[in-house]
Order: structure tokens, then sequence, then C-alpha cells
């Protein structure tokens, strides 16, 4: 697999340098860039599931819930990662039925019930949030923090970035100075994938594959709620972070590309690489190793045709195996709830986005609806988690707006 990475790594740097040399054939570019893309997304899917399969690998199934251990520290093993757990649950989604024992371990006795929740097994925890990760957002790039409780978790923050230490003389006294402290508080939101219907029918022929169904349908559906939320949420229920970066003074109005074409384009409705560099100098040098930008996917596509002051493209394409793609040094990522470049509009981010948390609890529900629809001989399935995002460090962010016109 990773052969065929690099492999395709090469396939579209070969095609990138061939949309460089071609900028001014608009129809050439677009079908360079067309096939340069698909690359992209195979890479990325590749990579995505030979990181979900290491993952899994580790991953110890003992014959009995709760013996054993994983990485041989005598920790107990979650239940929900043994295959005994696996074969019920999926028994329980296609005929609702679970094994009377199963109902008295731990995760299982917790979900189950009249209303037919359970945890999700392990592997498709796993799938749903390859699921979630595919369409880009801020779980991608966020510190995730995965707690066992949904009680109301203060996170201290902290701003000591101006202060520094000191040299003493011989016997000299310490003298004291405390960093600007503050915290924030992450909740625990209900996040729903709505209800997804099923013929019985499907449920019963084992050819269907519904593990992948359902994770695909899930998956999606609550990473675009919830990417909704952490990037534009106002307090109902969730902080975003655009919103956060707007009451923390961290903009950045855009003066356009002009300087790369010498024409007269306006900050209104483009954006130039003088943008980057402002957004860039905008964070603090400390926050910068980690930084990373962010756009609409079409801003992306716009941006691979931009050429520096000295007709250098400002997008690299990454050819090592894990190597992103980079704008002006930095690596991006897209995030299709971010706007599209017109007047006013908040269209890109750069920072370290490990100063978003997003606070998840206890992985992923399942509620299987047995009568409800069973006049249609239907059976509705919903998905759903409980989450909450939050900004930690305005500093180590900046954002740009493009000029009112």
């Amino acid at each position: 697999m990773r052969e065929k990475i690099l492999q395709w790594r090469r396939e579209r740097a070969a095609l990138a340098d061939q949309m460089t040399a071609c900028v001014e054939d608009n129809a050439k570019w677009q079908e360079l860039d067309v096939k340069q893309e698909a690359l992209r997304v195979k890479i990325e899917a590749a990579e995505r599931t030979e990181k979900l399969q290491d993952e899994l690998a580790k991953i110890h199934n003992p014959e009995r819930p709760n013996v054993g251990d994983v990485d041989g520290s005598g920790a107990p093993v979650d239940f929900r990662s043994t295959k005994q757990y696996e074969q019920q649950f999926w028994k329980h989604v296609r005929f609702n039925n679970v094994a009377p024992e199963q109902r008295t371990y731990s995760p299982m006795g917790e979900g189950s019930g009249a209303s037919g929740a359970t945890f999700v097994p392990t592997g498709f925890q796993k799938e749903i949030e390859l699921n979630m990760a595919a369409i880009g957002g801020i779980r991608k790039v966020a510190r995730i923090l995965p707690t066992a409780t949904g009680n109301p978790l203060p996170w201290p923050t902290a701003d000591d970035v101006s202060n520094e230490g000191e040299f003493l003389a011989e016997s000299g006294a310490i003298s004291q100075l405390n960093p600007t402290t503050s915290s924030v508080t992450l909740n625990a939101y209900l996040a729903s994938s709505k209800q997804v219907l099923v013929p019985i029918e499907l449920l019963q022929d084992s050819a269907f594959n519904i593990q992948s169904f359902l994770a695909e349908l899930f998956g999606l559906r609550l990473e675009r709620a919830c990417n909704r939320q952490y990037t534009l949420g106002t307090g109902s229920p969730i902080s975003g972070l655009i919103a956060a970066l707007v009451t923390a003074t961290r903009g950045v109005t855009a003066v356009g590309s002009s300087g790369n074409t010498g024409g007269n384009e306006t900050g209104g409705t483009t954006i130039g690489t003088d943008d980057f560099d402002n957004l860039i100098a905008k964070v603090d040098p400390v926050w910068r190793p980690n930084g990373q930008f962010m756009a609409n996917q079409a801003t992306w596509d716009n941006m691979r045709k931009v050429k520096d002051k000295y007709g250098r493209p400002i997008w690299q394409t990454g050819l090592a195996e894990g190597s992103p793609d980079r704008i002006c040094g930095y690596p991006y990522v897209y995030n299709q709830m971010m706007d599209l470049v017109a007047t006013s509009k908040k269209t890109v981010i750069f920072g370290d986005f490990s100063k978003y948390v997003v606070r998840d609890v206890l992985g992923f529900t399942l509620v299987r609806y047995n009568e409800l629809y069973m006049t249609n001989h239907q059976v509705g399935f919903e998905a759903y988690m409980r989450t909450d995002g939050k900004l930690i460090q305005p500093n180590a962010f900046s954002y740009l707006v493009q000029a009112s016109s």
C-alpha cells in the first residue's frame, strides 16, 4: 500500500508541474486539475485506511470480556473491542436479537433496554470516525478529548507569551510573575444523525453490507452537523471557532491578489500571497510551527492557479509519504462550512488547530426503532454522540475577512 501511495504522489507531482506550465490554457489546466484532485482523494483515503488498520491491529480480542490486556500492561480491555460484543451487536442490528447474558456486561448493559440503544463496537466506531474525517473540517485537525462522563469540564487557559524568566545574582531573591489565567467549560451537547430507515429484507440479507451503509451515513451526517457548529456556532449550542476569533479580534482584512498579477484586483473578491503573509504575521511565532490554513475547497481550487511575485506557484504538492500539500509553505485543510470568497466574508483561518478542543463523551451510541415503522416493513436506526468544542488560545489563530468593497 505504501509503495502505491508513493507512486500516486509522484504522479500528482508530475501533474502539478504540467499545471504550472499551462496555467494560461484554462481548459488544459482544468483537465489536469481534475486528475490531480482525484489522486489526492485516493492518497488521503489510502493513508486513512492504513492508519485505521494499524489502530485496529492493536486491539486484542480475548474470548472473555474484560479479561487480558492490549499492550501487556495488565489493564482490562474495553469490552466493545471483543469479538463477542461485535457479533452480538450486529445480531441486534439485523434481528433485534441480543443474548440475555450480554445485557449484564458493561458497557452493553448501560446502553441496552427497551429503547434498543447500544454502544457501537470499537471497529464500527472507528469506521464512523473515518467517515467523519473524510469530509475535512475542524475535527480533522482539532485536539479531540474523549471523556467517560458528560459532566461540565473546566479547561484552564493561560497567556504567557509575553512573559520570560530571569537570571539571578548569587543568593539573589526570586521575583514572581504569574501568567494571565482563565478557563473555558466544555459541555456535552447531543448530536443526532436523524433516523435512517432500512427495509427488513435488506437487514435479513447477509449480502447487504449494513455495517458500511450505516457507518457512511452516520459519519457524514454527524460530521456535517458537528462541523457546522465547531466552525460557525454562536453558542447555540456550541461556540464555534470563527465566532470566538471575531470576539478576540484576530481578523486580518484582505488586500487581494493585485500584488501577484499587477492588475486591479481588490481584497473584496480575491486573495493573494500578501494576505497569507499577513495571516501568518498575525500569529505569534511560538504557534507557527504547527500552523495550518483552513478554507473552503473552492477557495483552494482557485489558489492553485495563483503565483507569487516571482512567478512561482504558491501551491506545493506533497511528494513524500504522509507529506501534505502546502500553501505558502504551510499545510492546508478544507472546510466546506467556511465562506466562499466574496465581500466581507470570512474565508481563511490560519493557526495551530490543536488550540481548539473538541470534547466527545463515550463515543457513539446506536438506537434501533423496532416497531415504529414496521407497518412498512422497515426498521429505523439513529446514531448519536455527545460533544462540544471550545477555543482555548485565541492568539494561536488569525482569520481573513474580505474587504467590504
